[in-house]
């Protein structure tokens, strides 16, 4: 199964959930993240499975005032 993660290409053996996912790829909070271009909230990360040929877009935070 490969799954699209910031535009790099990963392959999973089976079905792998996003968090699964997103601790591979190590992201960090704060962020924020699309799937095939769906805001998904992060409630939802841990039941998210992600399916052959899906796009991740992980968008960190920005702060400033």
């Amino acid at each position: 199964m490969n799954i699209n993660i910031n535009k790099q290409q990963y392959t999973f053996e089976k079905e792998v959930k996003l968090m699964d996912a997103l601790k591979l790829f190590e992201v960090y909070q704060p962020y924020a993240i699309l799937l095939n271009d769906e805001f998904i909230p992060q409630s939802e990360h841990e039941f998210t499975w992600l399916k052959d040929n899906d796009k991740v877009d992980v968008v960190g935070a920005i702060q400033g005032g």
